[in-house]
């Protein structure tokens, strides 16, 4: 699964086995009313079927307003093209959303006055896969790469890993290098991250649940990654430095490369092909496929009024 940026939405692409890998279009999400150039936007999976998308018009990402807490949120079904348009407004940052495979679960971030550290504030909504609201915690300061777990989320707050519970309450896990990204619940309560060394390479690190993070692979900065798998599992890709140590972590080190692509679902989130195989929205030429014009236009709810988020703050 991927996304295409295009004129006429923000275009979720789906491949499956069943079908040779031949790229089609679930649905695009755009805005009744609202004109662009292009729609932009993130996405990532829940399980098979869904896909949470954050979606907005290319200009957006030139309003700091917009690019921090105004693009929209949507839930797709990509087995029959179903979208649920969810009633708030979130950031367009790299980030966002994140899914948890295990739980079904997306978490949504937005933020407010970034300009300002004494006034920033967060806010992180934890949706399922039928877009109800599970959790939504208002929060002081800039808090990065929210993900969902079984009682609330884990994030990043400056150099620190932290826990976010329902009721919004901060706890923090551990202490970082640098501001941890990539985070990945790795089961049995292990958490997975990476964060930068210094200016030219990264770390990935895993938290076991107490004590200080534990080091799993080191490499050139954009060349490491930590990918979400089917059910929760969580995979190394790129080109570490030396053998990672995985053993014990919950990580499982694929030959890949790094990619922010969603991985199809299965056992890996990478499943081998020959090099004709459609590997994205250039599959078109490739293949002669229709991907980015026409296709199937997007369905369910009518956009709700994206409600303000709240002041309030833990």
């Amino acid at each position: 699964m991927t996304a295409a940026a295009d004129i006429g939405g923000l275009k979720i692409l789906v491949a499956d086995s069943s079908r040779a890998y031949e790229w089609r279009t679930a649905a695009a999400l755009s805005e009744p009313g609202m004109t662009a150039d292009s729609w932009i936007g993130n996405q990532c999976v829940l399980d098979r079927d869904h896909v949470a998308a954050v979606y907005a018009p290319r200009h957006f990402t030139n309003k700091p307003d917009l690019m921090q807490g105004g693009a929209f949120a949507a839930i797709v079904n990509t087995s029959d093209g179903h979208v649920t348009k969810l009633p708030f407004t979130v950031s367009l940052a790299y980030f966002d959303p994140s899914c948890n495979t295990r739980t079904h679960t997306a978490a949504f971030t937005a933020f407010r006055d970034m300009n300002d550290p004494a006034k920033t504030r967060t806010r992180v909504v934890t949706v399922d896969a039928a877009g109800r609201t599970l959790d939504e915690a208002a929060l002081r300061g800039e808090v990065t790469s929210a993900v969902p777990v079984a009682d609330g989320a884990v994030a990043a707050r400056g150099r620190d890993l932290v826990h976010i519970d329902r009721s919004g309450k901060v706890k923090s896990l551990a202490t970082g290098n640098s501001v941890p990204f990539d985070i990945r619940p790795a089961g049995n309560g292990r958490i997975g991250f990476v964060e930068r060394e210094d200016t030219k390479r990264a770390r990935a690190k895993v938290w076991s649940g107490h004590g200080k993070p534990a080091l799993v692979a080191t490499g050139k900065l954009g060349d490491l990654d930590l990918m979400p798998g089917a059910e929760g599992r969580v995979f190394l890709t790129g080109d570490p430095a030396a053998a990672p140590r995985t053993q014990g972590t919950g990580i499982t080190r694929i030959d890949a490369p790094p990619t922010r692509t969603s991985p199809p679902w299965g056992v890996s989130p990478w499943n081998r092909c020959s090099p004709r195989c459609p590997r994205g929205p250039r599959a078109r030429q490739e293949r002669g496929q229709g991907i980015l014009q026409g296709g199937a236009p997007p369905q369910g709810d009518p956009a709700p009024t994206p409600r303000p988020w709240r002041r309030t703050s833990r």
